[in-house]
């Protein structure tokens, strides 16, 4: 009996340890959430060009794409990465708006 308990133990304690590495891959470095925020915000401002037309969309996206290095298998994963943590996704969002911000500020007389 207590080679069993022993056994659901050490099981529960090696799931548990599974469980928290995958959560740690999960995470961007600093340097790659710098780079998806400069590359959705560059997407946004390039959909608002594009009047929200998907086919005018699509050229300005690729050359988005080209301009950052970087294609729509990468912007997927770099998302996936992140998870769905919404304390996350509210620092990327927020540093989107600044960047936003900092260029109409460049911009406006």
């Amino acid at each position: 009996m207590k080679i069993q308990i022993l056994i659901l133990v050490l099981c529960t304690f090696l799931m548990f340890c599974i469980g928290c590495s995958k959560e740690e891959e999960k995470t961007l470095p600093d340097e790659r959430i710098e780079k998806l925020t400069t590359v959705l915000a560059d997407l946004s401002i390039g959909f608002e060009l594009a009047q929200r037309d998907s086919l005018e969309y699509f050229p300005i996206r690729d050359s988005i794409f080209e301009k950052h290095g970087v294609d729509s298998i990468w912007l997927s994963n770099s998302m996936d990465s992140l998870g769905e943590d919404p304390e996350v996704w509210a620092k990327v969002w927020e540093a989107i708006e600044g960047d936003l911000e900092s260029l109409r500020d460049s911009l406006t007389p």
